[in-house]
């Protein structure tokens, strides 16, 4: 099965630079082989603070990630790689197109996730919650899903865990479905829903660039609780050994930390850093 070699080099330890435009066809390769060159990744890219494309670049807490893994598979400076952009949603059709080698794409460590991939982490842990216009004396009463009995709440649709989470925490809202958690974000500010929900990292990085800083309200506390992990395919046990000690690793290294502090903590997303995650995976 044919296989995109969208190629990317590295520009700053915080940005994966994409050499081909998403916007051309890119080269492929035959046959099926899983032979990891070039090592192609999957990243999410509206994900602001995590992951979000910049023209030619994509940045944030995963891009980091995915580099810091790929140096430790042996991909370093001169090596090619490749990325897709991906959604939760989208993981199952990467691995049977043969199209990635694995995701650092905010996938939630679920039941149902782990019946389509393999799963290592967590690489970060996080919760659902939602987004309300910060300027709008309606939203003031808005504490909670409690608050939202009857009225319009926006949830991405490439988001599965969230979707789920919506239907059970949001029984009585009016859950309406949009592409991206920006698209919703855009119609929260219009005046079209009255919220957003999606992973409380996400809507709080949104909240820091134009244009919905200081337009959002982000609510506290989240009512899940989600571990993020790496996914890849079912069928690659030597790729995920090599990946979990990968990631034990950076964490060990103190670079996971680094790589938080730098994402999360500096641009006020969040006050301090956790303790590190606690990773399992193939052994």
């Amino acid at each position: 099965m044919p296989r995109p070699t969208t190629r990317l080099v590295r520009s700053a330890r915080s940005a994966v630079k994409v050499l081909a435009s998403a916007t051309v066809a890119v080269a492929v390769l035959a046959g099926c082989s899983k032979a990891l060159d070039p090592l192609s990744v999957g990243l999410d890219s509206d994900h602001p603070g995590l992951a979000v494309r910049r023209t030619n670049v994509t940045v944030g807490f995963d891009a980091d990630v995915a580099l810091a893994l790929a140096d430790r598979l042996g991909y370093g400076q001169g090596r090619s790689l490749g990325v897709l952009y991906v959604s939760e949603a989208d993981l199952g059709a990467s691995w049977r197109s043969n199209r990635l080698d694995f995701a650092v794409a905010l996938t939630p460590m679920t039941p149902a996730n782990a019946k389509v991939s393999q799963l290592i982490g967590p690489y970060l842990s996080g919760g659902q919650t939602l987004a309300v216009r910060a300027d709008d004396p309606r939203s003031r009463a808005i504490t909670g899903p409690q608050s939202l009995a009857g009225r319009p709440v926006c949830v991405a649709g490439g988001a599965s865990t969230m979707q789920e989470g919506a239907a059970t925490h949001l029984p009585s809202s009016r859950i309406v479905v949009r592409s991206t958690v920006s698209t919703c974000l855009t119609m929260l500010l219009e005046g079209t829903v009255d919220a957003v929900t999606d992973e409380r990292l996400v809507l709080e990085g949104y909240g820091t660039v134009a244009p919905y800083a200081g337009k959002l309200r982000v609510l506290e506390p989240t009512f899940t609780t989600l571990d993020y992990g790496l996914a890849l395919p079912k069928d690659q046990p030597d790729l995920c050994r090599r990946l979990t000690r990968a990631l034990q690793g950076f964490v060990a290294d103190g670079e996971w930390a680094d790589a938080y502090r730098r994402a999360f903590v500096y641009p006020g997303l969040v006050d301090k850093v956790p303790a590190a995650p606690k990773v399992t995976g193939c052994s």
